[in-house]
């Protein structure tokens, strides 16, 4: 157990680090928010719930027909991440429900993609990334 003066955020990791602990052993929740100290930056704000589609990259051409990598990253320090989901417009393509999320998007046809990920926690709350565009191009007409 440490002093049980709340930890700051450092942008460095310099790897193991104390964690101040209540009588219980638990990490010290001083505002008590449900989110432990050492997670929260001085005034109590904890890190957001974010998904970021990492594959593909904006812009990306391929060729018909295209196997589409689909990755994400998600950051969830106050829940349990349940589902991700990859969706083209709105219709999704696949849902996976453990990390890694990542998907291999088989025999695309040739037109324009908008493509989002979107994930839930246990706790309800839902988020959305950016839009990656792609195009797939048919080789008959190139």
């Amino acid at each position: 157990m440490t002093n049980q003066v709340p930890e700051t955020n450092s942008i460095v990791d310099i790897g193991y680090h104390y964690v101040a602990t209540d009588t219980h052993g638990n990490p010290l929740d001083s505002n008590g928010n449900g989110t432990p100290d050492y997670l929260e930056d001085v005034n109590g704000n904890g890190q957001p719930f974010t998904i970021t589609l990492i594959a593909p990259a904006n812009n990306t051409y391929y060729k018909e027909p295209a196997n589409i990598p689909l990755q994400a990253t998600v950051l969830d320090w106050r829940s349990v991440v349940t589902n991700v989901s990859f969706l083209r417009s709105s219709t999704q393509i696949v849902a996976i429900t453990n990390a890694p999320y990542q998907y291999t998007w088989p025999v695309v046809a040739a037109a324009s993609y908008s493509l989002t990920a979107t994930a839930s926690d246990a706790a309800g709350s839902n988020v959305v990334s950016s839009a990656v565009s792609v195009t797939v191009t048919n080789l008959c007409t190139q």
